[in-house]
């Protein structure tokens, strides 16, 4: 996949809708990059502060550290 077909990916999947619960613009965009990570480092750990982005992160399948 190219560069920019990757951006649109990410992009698109931060604009659909997330299992816990709305999640802020740039929340989404970081996990959405999280999920298109994981595909190339399978031990990626997500770390944030916010309850709502490690909740989030769980239950799309990520490990949060």
């Amino acid at each position: 996949m190219d560069h920019d077909g990757a951006d649109r990916g990410v992009l698109t999947r931060a604009g659909t809708t997330f299992p816990v619960e709305q999640v802020r613009t740039l929340d989404a965009i970081h996990l959405s990059t999280a999920l298109a990570f994981v595909e190339a480092f399978p031990e990626l750990a997500m770390v944030a502060l916010d309850r709502r982005v490690t909740d989030n992160a769980t239950a799309l399948g990520l490990v949060s550290a």
